[in-house]
C-alpha cells in the first residue's frame, strides 16, 4: 500500500513582502517611546491579555500620568449585576448579550480622570490602558494588543486571565468561557470593530515573543487576505 503524505497547510498565513514588524519588549517599547513627543497614548485590550504585565510594560513609557481602565470601569458587583441575566444559573447555557463597551463605564469616575489630565500641563506623555481606553479622551497614538479566541481558552483554563471588568480566574473553564462567548467578546468584537481604522500598532502578545506591526502592515495583510483564497488553522476542541 502506497504511503500517503498530506500535503494540507495546518499553519496558514498571509505574506507581507514590504510590512513594519518590531520583535521584542525593548524594541516594541523604543518604537512607541520614539513616537512619543508629550502625547496622550491609548492602549486598548481584548480579553484574555496578561493583563496586570502588559500595564507594568507599558509604565515603563515616560510619562506624565498613567491610567488604568479600573480608573474609570464599574465596580466589579455593578458588572456582575449587569450581566447576570446574560450567564444565567446553567453550566453551559445562556443569552448572547447586548452591552457595549460604554455600559462599562462609570462617567462618574470619567469625570475625575478627565479632571486629572485637564490638571496637566502640555509636558509630559498621558497614558491610558485597558479596555475602552480610546473612549475616554482621543489618543495621538493608539495600540491595540489583540488576542485570539484559542489563545484566551488556553489560559482560561489556567485560570491566568480574567474577564471584562470582572476577575473570574478562579471559575471554572467553562463558566469562563461562557462569560466570553455571551457577553465579553460580543462587547469587544463590536468596540474594536469601531477602531479599525483609528489603530496605529497592533499588538500580538502570544508565545514568549511579542510583535508589533503598524497600521500600513495590518490593511496590507488583511487586504491580501481577503482578495485570495485562504484557509484558517484547523482544530477541534473536545466538546464540554
Amino acid at each position: 500500500m502506497q504511503d500517503y503524505k498530506s500535503n494540507y497547510d495546518k499553519l496558514p498565513a498571509t505574506r507581507v513582502e514590504d510590512g513594519v514588524l518590531i520583535k521584542g519588549w525593548d524594541d516594541i517599547l523604543k518604537e512607541l517611546i520614539s513616537k512619543a513627543n508629550d502625547n496622550i497614548i491609548c492602549i486598548e485590550c481584548y480579553s484574555g491579555v496578561y493583563y496586570e504585565e502588559l500595564a507594568s510594560r507599558f509604565h515603563t513609557i515616560p510619562h506624565a500620568l498613567f491610567i488604568d481602565s479600573t480608573d474609570y470601569f464599574k465596580p466589579e458587583e455593578e458588572v456582575h449585576e449587569m450581566t447576570k441575566n446574560f450567564m444565567k444559573d446553567d453550566v453551559l447555557f445562556g443569552y448572547l448579550g447586548n452591552l457595549s463597551m460604554a455600559d462599562y463605564i462609570d462617567e462618574t469616575r470619567v469625570k475625575q480622570v478627565k479632571e486629572k489630565i485637564a490638571s496637566l500641563d502640555k509636558t509630559g506623555n498621558i497614558i491610558l490602558f485597558g479596555y475602552g481606553s480610546s473612549t475616554i479622551v482621543s489618543p495621538d497614538i493608539l495600540v491595540y494588543a489583540d488576542m485570539p479566541r484559542w489563545e484566551i481558552q488556553q489560559r482560561m483554563r489556567k485560570n491566568e486571565v480574567t474577564g471584562l471588568g470582572i476577575d473570574n480566574r478562579k471559575d471554572p473553564f467553562s463558566i469562563q468561557y461562557k462569560r466570553g462567548y455571551f457577553n465579553d467578546w460580543h462587547v469587544l468584537d463590536k468596540h474594536k470593530k469601531k477602531l479599525y481604522e483609528k489603530v496605529d500598532y497592533w499588538l500580538d502578545t502570544v508565545g514568549e515573543e511579542p510583535k508589533l506591526i503598524d497600521r500600513a502592515t495590518f490593511f496590507t495583510g488583511i487586504e491580501k487576505t481577503a482578495s485570495s483564497p485562504f484557509r484558517v488553522v484547523p482544530f477541534f476542541d473536545p466538546g464540554p
